[in-house]
């Protein structure tokens, strides 16, 4: 009995097959397959060039812009020697904004024709003493009305966009320095100078209708 169980102990010890293999499972080889590459190596095509070359952007004088409220929904910026005129609609990418608003006074005066014109009257405008037109923008923070396309191109051959700076003349100009709002039949009291920003840019998209000087 005792041999017998000696030869079962010794026969169960020699199929232990002791500590892991240290090749591994796979035996010592590796997957040499190489990797699929990790990127898209199509050449990327070259842009299409531009349809129109950039224009320059133009700056000139303004004594005021009027916004329109009726039917025409108008902007209109005028100046001695320049014009521009907007119009709502839809379909085209010409836009306007107003820039430096806040950076002076603005006296807010309700008139009274046909109760529905609001002149907003600011003090950061270019006075103008010499007769010379405005010719550069400025940082400093003259107010200015900013026409440009939103899509990039040029506003009209030649002309990227324009920057139209308030001004005062040594003439003296009837309604210079103003930004009125015409046609408005909501409660004149509660505008405000956002109000005034938001009309004029509410429409993203806008047409020239007609411009001169520039």
């Amino acid at each position: 009995m005792i041999c017998a169980l000696a030869v079962v102990l010794f026969a169960c010890s020699k199929a232990d097959p002791g500590p892991s293999n240290p090749v591994g499972p796979g035996g010592g080889t590796h997957d040499t397959t190489p990797a699929p590459p990790k990127h898209d190596t199509t050449p990327t095509p070259p842009a299409p060039p531009p349809t129109e070359p950039p224009g320059k952007s133009v700056v000139v004088g303004m004594y005021s812009i009027t916004k329109y409220l009726d039917n025409s929904g108008e902007t209109d910026g005028w100046g001695i020697w320049t014009y521009v005129r907007l119009m709502d609609k839809d379909t085209s990418y010409y836009s306007a904004e107003i820039l430096n608003a806040y950076k002076g006074t603005c006296k807010i005066t309700l008139t009274n024709k046909g109760d529905s014109e609001v002149v907003f009257n600011f003090s950061n405008v270019y006075y103008n003493t010499t007769g010379k037109d405005a010719d550069a923008t400025d940082s400093a923070g003259m107010l200015q009305l900013h026409v440009f396309r939103k899509d990039g191109k040029n506003i009209k051959s030649g002309v990227k966009d324009v920057y139209m700076v308030m001004s005062t003349y040594v003439a003296d100009v009837v309604g210079q320095g103003t930004a009125t709002i015409g046609a408005y039949h909501g409660d004149r009291s509660k505008l405000t100078i956002d109000s005034l920003l938001s009309i004029i840019s509410r429409k993203s998209t806008q047409t020239l209708l007609n411009t001169t000087g520039f």
